[in-house]
């Protein structure tokens, strides 16, 4: 899993590659009437490895599982919410694919500008 934001922004592929991908169990639940999503440690259950993210919308999914889920989590000092996005796939080579793939996409959302090139 790769968040694409940081501070509610789309970060471009050039800083989004040397980010770490966080390799997890990401599972989802509700929470009348709001759902949550939680990437979880495969070895250790109960650890949490980021924080929640809040009102997952998935936005796209393909067949083999890999997904692109928009929502909401909290900032680094709890003070507010801000729009996020998780980049989730089957594996490390997956989402680096996928990371690849939707460059253009988000250099757009990072400078306001769609170059077609």
């Amino acid at each position: 899993m790769l968040r694409l934001r940081f501070n509610g922004v789309y970060l471009p592929e050039q800083i989004l590659f040397h980010r770490p991908i966080v390799e997890g169990l990401a599972v989802s639940h509700q929470v009348h009437p709001n759902w949550m999503v939680d990437l979880y440690d495969t070895q250790q259950a109960q650890t949490e490895l980021l924080p929640t993210l809040y009102a997952p919308v998935l936005r796209k999914q393909r067949t083999d599982g890999r997904m692109l889920v928009d929502g909401t989590e909290w900032n680094e000092g709890y003070l507010k919410r801000q729009p996020q996005t998780w980049l989730l796939g089957t594996s490390h080579a997956a989402v680096q694919r996928d990371l690849s793939a939707t460059s253009t996409w988000l250099r757009s959302k990072y400078t306001g500008q769609l170059s077609i090139m």
